[in-house]
Parts: C-alpha cells; sequence; structure tokens
C-alpha cells in the first residue's frame, strides 16, 4: 500500500484564485475564502491535514501548470477545467492530471448594466456589432471565442478582475467579459449596480482538482476525499455556503459524474 501524501509533504500547498468573489478570494487580511478553498480544507482533512497545515496560494488561469510543474503547490482548485489538451500539453504548457469534476459550469457573459453606447441584453449583439469581449489568458475561453464568432480584447489580461475594471471603464472598448457562469456571478454580486449577466450560453466548463500526472497515489487520495464529500452531505453544503447566494438559485444542479476518478 502507498505511504499517505501526508507522510512525504507534512504541509499541503494549493493553488487557488484570488480575485474571484464567492469562488475564491483573497481578503485584506491575507487569508482565503469561498466554496474552493472550503473544498480544498474538507478534501485536506479527509488526507489527515488540520486547517494550520493547508497553505494557500495564488494562481492565475496562465500559471497553474507550470505552479504544478515546479513544485511549488501540490494541488490547485481553481476553477480549472478538464479539457484533453490540459490532460496532454504540449510545449510550452505542461500536462496536468484532474481529479474530479467536482463542479459543472456553464458558459457566459457580463456586461454593463448602462451601457457605452449599445444597450445589450443578448449575446448575439456582441457577436453581431463585433464588440470587444475579454477573458482571461490561459482560459479557455482564449480559444472558444474566436471560434464562436466574437472580437476578442486583443491583448488578454492574466485575471479576471482586470476584465472587469476595463468593462467599467467608460474609455475602454471592452463591452463584455466571458467565463463561466459561476465566476460571473460572484463579480455581479459584489456590484449590482453597475454589471448583470447574460443568460448562459451553450457550453459547460467540468472543474478538476489539477495535479501532477506522476502523483498517482496523490489522486488516489483526492479522488477518495471527493467520493466522500459528494456522498456524506459535504457537497450540498459547500452549495449552499456559497453558490447559492451567488447564482441565486436553491437547489444545487445535478451532482457531476466523476469521470476522471473513474479513468
Amino acid at each position: 500500500m502507498p505511504e499517505p501524501y501526508i507522510k512525504k509533504q507534512p504541509t499541503l500547498t494549493v493553488g487557488v484564485k484570488k480575485d474571484q468573489p464567492g469562488l475564491s478570494e483573497r481578503t485584506k487580511g491575507g487569508t482565503y475564502r469561498g466554496y474552493e478553498v472550503d473544498l480544498a480544507y474538507a478534501i485536506a482533512h479527509d488526507m489527515g491535514y488540520s486547517r494550520e497545515h493547508v497553505v494557500f496560494v495564488p494562481v492565475s488561469s496562465e500559471n497553474r501548470s507550470t505552479k504544478l510543474k515546479m513544485g511549488e503547490v501540490d494541488l490547485v482548485i481553481a476553477t480549472y477545467s478538464i479539457t484533453e489538451e490540459r490532460k496532454h500539453a504540449k510545449a510550452p504548457d505542461y500536462s496536468v492530471a484532474f481529479a474530479g469534476p467536482y463542479y459543472v459550469a456553464s458558459r457566459s457573459f457580463m456586461v454593463r448594466r448602462k451601457a457605452k453606447t449599445v444597450s445589450i441584453d443578448d449575446s448575439r449583439v456582441l457577436k453581431e456589432r463585433e464588440l470587444e469581449v475579454c477573458t482571461a489568458r490561459g482560459s479557455t475561453y482564449e480559444g472558444w471565442l474566436p471560434k464562436a464568432g466574437y472580437t476578442m480584447t486583443e491583448l488578454l489580461p492574466n485575471g479576471y478582475d482586470r476584465c472587469v475594471r476595463d468593462l467599467l471603464d467608460p474609455t475602454s472598448p471592452v463591452y463584455a467579459v466571458s467565463t463561466d457562469d459561476v465566476i460571473l456571478a460572484g463579480f455581479v454580486k459584489d456590484d449590482p449596480t453597475e454589471l448583470k449577466r447574460l443568460d448562459s450560453s451553450a457550453g459547460a466548463e467540468g472543474y478538476g482538482v489539477a495535479m501532477n500526472p506522476d502523483e498517482k497515489g496523490l489522486k488516489k487520495e483526492v479522488c477518495s476525499a471527493l467520493e466522500r464529500i459528494m456522498t456524506d452531505g459535504s457537497w450540498e453544503k459547500l452549495y449552499a455556503d456559497h453558490l447559492s447566494p451567488l447564482l441565486d438559485r436553491t437547489n444545487p444542479p445535478r451532482k457531476p459524474k466523476m469521470a476522471e476518478c473513474r479513468s
């Protein structure tokens, strides 16, 4: 039987986003809070770690795989969509292994309530008027937006908070931010008078817990923890505590089938 991961790493270092309200954000005091933060604590507890031995470090969509490859983090829990390209990456990117998915989000857009010059209530307007859409560098949307016919910002930032600042800047050409519905819901919840989320678009993004592909034992431990979280009521509580207030939806969605833990 393989040695528990805690024997190898007495402290579990987890990469999370620092700028996604409700999901994962860094407070002014330097601590982290949100759905993915509490999910990380739940996984760590199942692996034998106390909260004092879980450390969070910020990651971006662009550097998540590099942080894992360099050994700077043990896990990444950062709205990391599971794709074949990420599991079998080519240079200069690095391959990662996933456990999960633990949540499935829908694609969406966010715009200003008071439009700059064009009123937008449907994402088709963005496409028809060729209005600029911002997303994070390294996200799945970097490839999806142009293929779907949208005009993407030429220089993409490495985080969605910059996209939001550009959207709210009346001098910026950015008319929308595109990413997963649950991420955008957090920004709208923080600034409901200025921002609104459009109806979800076709497509879904399954979030996985990412790790170095060589860490086979670690993946088994994470999958075991997720299985417990999915069956003992923890998943529903995490949703109720964090995502239900964001999405204004009391009932949780259907639990995802954790395909990555079956492979």
